[in-house]
């Protein structure tokens, strides 16, 4: 099972906890089996397997639920994340849009330029009305 794990850092230290745990799981069941055989007649060896048959299959079972809710992790974090995600788009598509609006000082140096424009404009047409 391939899960993006550089996209949610969360889920390496759950996974790495479950290697561990079922690291541990496998050792504890090994030093059990060989303790067992040491102490426990041959009639008795049949009850040992099925216990340690029991085990394993609690192992797969243990290890199937621990990917599926680590999958269920990864598709909640993904929906966390495009909500997140359209949230912040629609909050700042609004400021985005005002920063592109002209600033103060943008303002005034047209208005200086507009006001000297009119009057050139005003000159001008004091000359040509005396002409």
């Amino acid at each position: 099972m391939a899960v993006k794990t550089a996209t949610f850092p969360g889920l390496d230290l759950v996974q790495e906890s479950i290697r561990s745990i079922q690291a541990e799981a496998q050792k504890l069941v090994d030093r059990a089996r060989k303790e067992a055989n040491g102490l426990i007649g041959k009639n008795r060896r049949k009850t040992l397997d099925q216990l340690v048959a029991k085990a394993k299959s609690t192992r797969t079972d243990l290890q199937k639920r621990t990917k599926k809710v680590i999958k269920d992790l990864g598709n909640r974090a993904s929906t966390v994340a495009s909500r997140i995600e359209t949230e912040a788009t629609k909050r700042i598509e609004p400021l985005a849009h005002l920063l592109t609006l002209s600033s103060r000082r943008d303002v005034q140096q047209l208005s200086k330029r507009l006001a000297s424009l009119e009057k050139k404009v005003d000159e001008l047409l004091t000359k040509a009305a005396r002409a």
